[in-house]
């Protein structure tokens, strides 16, 4: 709660950047829409570059961030954690974290986390060195958990809820990944 404190003005009652236009447009609904076009940007790619090299990891990577966007949002939905500017603490009307709910994890962080799954999947784009990868990943899903802390719609442990829920997808994925191509790549060699 320290860090939400810090963005919190106790003399308005409310987060000044909640409705600011550079938080709430550009960098809120700015990101959202980005990583929704770079994914499917991904799945243009791939449906056009099918015979490239790579192609199984971009699907993973297609599959594996929709999936974990999708969970964080499953989640969150279930959730009886409220945000930080429905609390009293934060000039809302709730005294404790189970007023509305539908708070936790940070669906917005997922569009940034989601993309954790590239780190298990370095050669779907072409070029693309794995310190550019991690430099992306850690980027954009820092700057959402940011803009969503500043503007008192989640706690630290929201977002970081979500980075883990992307972290364990993908995590999770990948090895299912691996253990569906190894059953492929024997099926085809026992046929050749």
């Amino acid at each position: 709660m320290f860090i939400s404190d810090f963005f919190y003005d106790a003399a308005s009652h409310q987060f000044p950047l909640k409705n600011n236009p550079l938080f709430a447009v550009a960098l809120h609904s700015g990101l959202k829409y980005f990583s929704v076009c770079l994914w499917l940007g991904l799945l243009a790619f791939t449906l056009v570059k099918r015979q490239k090299p790579g192609h199984s990891q971009r699907l993973y990577l297609l599959v594996t961030a929709l999936l974990a966007a999708l969970l964080v949002s499953v989640f969150k939905s279930l959730s009886t954690h409220s945000c930080p500017w429905d609390l009293q603490d934060f000039g809302g009307p709730f005294t404790d974290l189970t007023g509305p709910g539908r708070c936790f994890p940070s669906g917005h962080a997922s569009v940034g986390f989601m993309w954790i799954a590239w780190l298990f999947a370095p050669l779907a784009l072409p070029g693309v060195k794995r310190w550019q990868i991690v430099l992306f990943v850690v980027s954009i899903g820092a700057l959402a958990c940011f803009v969503q802390i500043a503007r008192g719609a989640h706690f630290l442990s929201h977002v970081l809820a979500t980075a883990w829920v992307c972290w364990a997808v993908a995590q999770c994925m990948a090895f299912i990944w691996e253990m569906a191509q190894a059953k492929l790549n024997s099926r085809s060699a026992r046929k050749a």
